[in-house]
């Protein structure tokens, strides 16, 4: 017995049902996007990307809708949070964000071992929440030594500390002398 071709009714049934099948899919997963933008707390983030070697303003305003989790790849994320040395800038993932007075020029010193505690705050562009103060053109992107770029604000490159465990410590506060959290108007807070 050799196997029948299929009728051209039964192709264009099939064909419908696989073209109702992705428009199904489409519109429940543009139904998720939608759902997942408006149910967001936080405000639309302000994005740029710098290539250059000198520091690069970000844009005064993100895209319609941006959210963290719609920003390209490798984008710093910015916001603040209140703790009980003050309302400071964060990262991202709610960890507290850091100055080095010892920074010259927005040129970091801070490599190698230094780096290891205190990593710097990376990324090919930059996402501001809107609940930020600071201007977002005081935002910038500097070069380190390796050829990464770092997230400075007012001239100041932006870094963790790895002593801070949790989301919302500030265990670096005061370090040495040098190291200290950095308020929502971009400047280190030293008390």
């Amino acid at each position: 017995m050799t196997p029948r071709a299929p009728s051209s009714d039964r192709l264009g049934s099939v064909r419908k049902i696989w073209a109702s099948t992705i428009a199904l899919v489409a519109g429940i997963a543009c139904l998720v996007l939608v759902a997942s933008c408006g149910s967001s707390k936080s405000a639309a983030p302000a994005v740029s990307s710098a290539t250059s070697d000198a520091p690069a303003e970000t844009a005064a305003t993100g895209p319609p809708g941006a959210t963290p989790g719609t920003l390209p790849g490798g984008t710093a994320t910015i916001d603040q949070a209140t703790l009980p040395v003050g309302t400071v800038l964060i990262d991202g993932t709610g960890f507290v964000l850091y100055a080095f007075l010892s920074d010259n020029g927005g040129a970091s010193p801070c490599v190698d071992a230094c780096a290891s505690v205190w990593p710097p705050l990376t990324g090919i562009g930059i996402g501001v929440a809107d609940g930020v103060p600071v201007t977002p053109g005081k935002f910038t992107l500097v070069k380190r030594p390796d050829g990464t770029s770092q997230v400075a604000v007012n001239g100041h490159p932006l870094y963790r500390y790895s002593g801070d465990s949790q989301q919302g410590q500030a265990s670096g506060q005061g370090v040495g002398g040098v190291w200290f959290v950095v308020g929502p108007d971009g400047n280190p807070i030293k008390n």
